[in-house]
C-alpha cells in the first residue's frame, strides 16, 4: 500500500482553520461503510485502503507541505502533486466528502 512507504510522523498542519474547517471527530467503521455506500451510489468508485488508513490517523486536514514529488507528471506540474487539504468523512466540516462544499444533483 503507498502509505505504508509514506512518513507521517510530520504530515499534518496544526492551525484553528484546519480544526474549524477539515478536522473531523475520530472516524468509525460504521462512518467509513455509510460514506462508501453514498459515495459508490453517487460516483460509482469505492475509497481507497490507503485513503482510509490515513483518516484512522487524523479524520482530514491540512498537510504542512503542500507539494508531494512523483514519478509521472501531472496536470498541475512534471514531477510533482500539490495538495491543499484532505477531506475527511465527517459530514460537518465544510471540506468533507459529504461537508458543505458537496453539490447534490
Amino acid at each position: 500500500m503507498p502509505i505504508d512507504d509514506f512518513d507521517l510522523s510530520d504530515f499534518w498542519e496544526e492551525s484553528e482553520y484546519a480544526t474549524k474547517e477539515y478536522v473531523g471527530e475520530p472516524i468509525t467503521e460504521n462512518m467509513i461503510e455509510e460514506v462508501e455506500v453514498e459515495v459508490e451510489a453517487e460516483l460509482g468508485y469505492k475509497l481507497p485502503k490507503s485513503y482510509i488508513k490515513l483518516l484512522k490517523i487524523q479524520n482530514g486536514g491540512i498537510s504542512k507541505k503542500t507539494n508531494h514529488p512523483t514519478k509521472e507528471s501531472t496536470s498541475w506540474a512534471d514531477n510533482y502533486v500539490s495538495l491543499t487539504g484532505v477531506f475527511g468523512l465527517d459530514s460537518k466540516k465544510t471540506y468533507s466528502l459529504l461537508g458543505g462544499l458537496v453539490v447534490n444533483s
